[in-house]
Protein backbone atom coordinates (compact mmCIF):
# COMPACT_ATOMS: atom_id res chain seq x y z
CA UNK A 1 0.00 0.00 0.00
CA UNK A 2 1.28 3.46 -0.87
CA UNK A 3 0.75 6.43 1.39
CA UNK A 4 0.57 10.09 0.50
CA UNK A 5 3.59 12.33 0.82
CA UNK A 6 1.84 14.01 3.74
CA UNK A 7 1.60 10.71 5.66
CA UNK A 8 5.26 9.92 5.01
CA UNK A 9 6.29 13.45 5.99
CA UNK A 10 4.19 13.19 9.17
CA UNK A 11 6.16 10.10 10.19
CA UNK A 12 9.46 11.94 9.61
CA UNK A 13 8.19 14.99 11.51
CA UNK A 14 7.20 12.92 14.54
CA UNK A 15 10.52 11.05 14.48
CA UNK A 16 12.16 14.49 14.46
CA UNK A 17 10.14 15.47 17.55
CA UNK A 18 10.99 12.17 19.23
CA UNK A 19 14.70 12.79 18.67
CA UNK A 20 14.54 16.14 20.45
CA UNK A 21 14.59 16.83 24.17
CA UNK A 22 11.23 15.93 25.72
CA UNK A 23 9.02 18.99 26.20
CA UNK A 24 11.13 21.21 23.93
CA UNK A 25 8.99 23.37 21.66
CA UNK A 26 9.69 23.00 17.96
CA UNK A 27 8.47 25.46 15.36
CA UNK A 28 7.17 24.57 11.92
CA UNK A 29 9.88 26.81 10.46
CA UNK A 30 12.58 24.76 12.23
CA UNK A 31 11.17 21.51 10.83
CA UNK A 32 10.72 23.01 7.35
CA UNK A 33 14.30 24.28 7.36
CA UNK A 34 15.63 20.95 8.62
CA UNK A 35 13.92 18.91 5.89
CA UNK A 36 14.06 21.60 3.18
CA UNK A 37 10.27 21.72 2.85
CA UNK A 38 7.95 24.71 2.53
CA UNK A 39 7.08 26.31 5.86
CA UNK A 40 3.45 26.56 4.74
CA UNK A 41 3.07 22.81 4.09
CA UNK A 42 4.86 21.88 7.32
CA UNK A 43 2.69 24.30 9.32
CA UNK A 44 -0.43 22.76 7.79
CA UNK A 45 0.81 19.24 8.50
CA UNK A 46 1.72 20.05 12.11
CA UNK A 47 -1.66 21.70 12.72
CA UNK A 48 -3.31 18.56 11.42
CA UNK A 49 -1.23 16.44 13.78
CA UNK A 50 -2.27 18.76 16.62
CA UNK A 51 -5.98 18.37 15.70
CA UNK A 52 -5.56 14.59 15.92
CA UNK A 53 -3.86 14.95 19.32
CA UNK A 54 -0.42 13.72 18.32
CA UNK A 55 1.10 17.18 18.79
CA UNK A 56 0.20 20.02 21.12
CA UNK A 57 0.21 23.56 19.77
CA UNK A 58 1.62 26.27 22.04
CA UNK A 59 0.47 29.71 20.86
CA UNK A 60 2.21 32.98 21.60
CA UNK A 61 5.71 34.38 21.77
CA UNK A 62 8.17 31.51 22.02
CA UNK A 63 5.43 29.09 20.99
CA UNK A 64 5.66 26.03 18.80
CA UNK A 65 4.62 22.41 18.94
CA UNK A 66 5.45 19.50 21.21
CA UNK A 67 4.58 15.82 21.30
CA UNK A 68 1.38 15.27 23.22
CA UNK A 69 2.43 11.81 24.43
CA UNK A 70 5.56 9.79 24.96
CA UNK A 71 6.88 8.81 21.49
CA UNK A 72 6.96 5.17 22.63
CA UNK A 73 3.17 5.39 23.00
CA UNK A 74 2.54 6.69 19.45
CA UNK A 75 2.33 4.00 16.78
CA UNK A 76 3.12 4.45 13.11
CA UNK A 77 -0.49 3.39 12.42
CA UNK A 78 -1.79 6.33 14.47
CA UNK A 79 0.31 8.74 12.43
CA UNK A 80 -0.77 7.28 9.09
CA UNK A 81 -4.43 7.23 10.08
CA UNK A 82 -4.20 10.82 11.36
CA UNK A 83 -3.35 11.87 7.81
CA UNK A 84 -4.92 9.19 5.58
CA UNK A 85 -7.94 8.15 7.60
CA UNK A 86 -8.77 4.53 8.32
CA UNK A 87 -6.63 1.83 6.73
CA UNK A 88 -9.71 -0.38 6.33
CA UNK A 89 -10.63 -1.37 2.76
CA UNK A 90 -14.06 0.14 2.15
CA UNK A 91 -14.63 0.42 -1.57
CA UNK A 92 -15.20 -2.20 -4.22
CA UNK A 93 -13.43 -1.32 -7.43
CA UNK A 94 -16.20 -2.91 -9.49
CA UNK A 95 -19.26 -1.41 -7.80
CA UNK A 96 -18.09 2.10 -6.88
CA UNK A 97 -19.03 1.88 -3.25
CA UNK A 98 -19.00 -0.43 -0.25
CA UNK A 99 -18.44 -4.05 -1.13
CA UNK A 100 -21.71 -5.95 -0.75
CA UNK A 101 -20.37 -9.45 -1.35
CA UNK A 102 -17.62 -9.46 1.25
CA UNK A 103 -18.38 -12.99 2.45
CA UNK A 104 -18.11 -14.47 -1.06
CA UNK A 105 -15.42 -12.23 -2.57
CA UNK A 106 -11.94 -13.79 -2.61
CA UNK A 107 -10.38 -10.46 -3.58
CA UNK A 108 -11.91 -8.75 -0.54
CA UNK A 109 -10.75 -11.58 1.75
CA UNK A 110 -7.19 -11.29 0.40
CA UNK A 111 -7.14 -7.49 0.78
CA UNK A 112 -8.64 -7.79 4.25
CA UNK A 113 -5.89 -10.21 5.36
CA UNK A 114 -3.17 -8.00 3.91
CA UNK A 115 -4.69 -4.93 5.55
CA UNK A 116 -4.87 -6.67 8.92
CA UNK A 117 -1.21 -7.71 8.65
CA UNK A 118 -0.22 -4.15 7.75
CA UNK A 119 -2.27 -2.69 10.62
CA UNK A 120 -0.71 -5.13 13.08
CA UNK A 121 2.77 -4.26 11.84
CA UNK A 122 2.21 -0.49 12.04
CA UNK A 123 0.57 -0.88 15.47
CA UNK A 124 3.69 -2.66 16.72
CA UNK A 125 6.12 0.10 15.70
CA UNK A 126 6.30 3.09 18.04
CA UNK A 127 7.61 6.37 16.65
CA UNK A 128 10.06 6.50 19.56
CA UNK A 129 11.80 3.32 18.33
CA UNK A 130 12.19 4.47 14.73
CA UNK A 131 15.45 6.00 13.59
CA UNK A 132 16.25 8.35 10.77
CA UNK A 133 19.77 9.72 10.30
CA UNK A 134 18.39 12.97 8.89
CA UNK A 135 15.98 13.45 11.81
CA UNK A 136 18.65 12.98 14.43
CA UNK A 137 21.36 15.11 12.84
CA UNK A 138 21.60 18.74 13.74
CA UNK A 139 21.67 20.90 10.61
CA UNK A 140 24.99 22.48 11.59
CA UNK A 141 28.60 22.17 10.59
CA UNK A 142 30.66 19.34 11.99
CA UNK A 143 34.32 19.56 13.01
CA UNK A 144 35.59 18.17 9.71
CA UNK A 145 34.04 21.07 7.77
CA UNK A 146 31.18 19.06 6.28
CA UNK A 147 27.90 20.95 6.09
CA UNK A 148 24.39 19.51 6.20
CA UNK A 149 22.36 22.01 4.22
CA UNK A 150 19.41 22.42 1.92
CA UNK A 151 19.67 21.92 -1.83
CA UNK A 152 18.86 25.59 -2.40
CA UNK A 153 21.99 26.72 -0.55
CA UNK A 154 24.10 23.85 -1.85
CA UNK A 155 25.26 25.32 -5.17
CA UNK A 156 25.89 28.84 -3.83
CA UNK A 157 28.00 27.73 -0.90
CA UNK A 158 29.97 25.10 -2.75
CA UNK A 159 30.95 27.71 -5.34
CA UNK A 160 31.83 30.33 -2.71
CA UNK A 161 33.70 28.21 -0.19
CA UNK A 162 34.65 25.00 -1.94
CA UNK A 163 33.37 22.96 1.04
CA UNK A 164 32.40 19.36 0.63
CA UNK A 165 28.62 19.15 1.08
CA UNK A 166 26.63 16.05 1.95
CA UNK A 167 22.89 15.52 1.64
CA UNK A 168 21.61 12.76 3.90
CA UNK A 169 18.48 10.73 3.10
CA UNK A 170 15.73 12.88 1.67
CA UNK A 171 12.02 12.74 2.34
CA UNK A 172 9.35 13.00 -0.35
CA UNK A 173 8.34 16.52 -1.32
Amino acid sequence: MLFSKAATQAIYVLIYFASRERGRLVTAEEVARHFDLSAHSVTSLMRRLARTRLLTSHIGKGGGFSLQRDPLQISVREVIEAIEGSLEPVECMLKRGRCEGQAQCDIFKCIQRATKAMQDLFDSIPIGKMTCPQCRKSPTRSNNNVAFQSKKRLAKQSLKSGEQLIRLETIPR
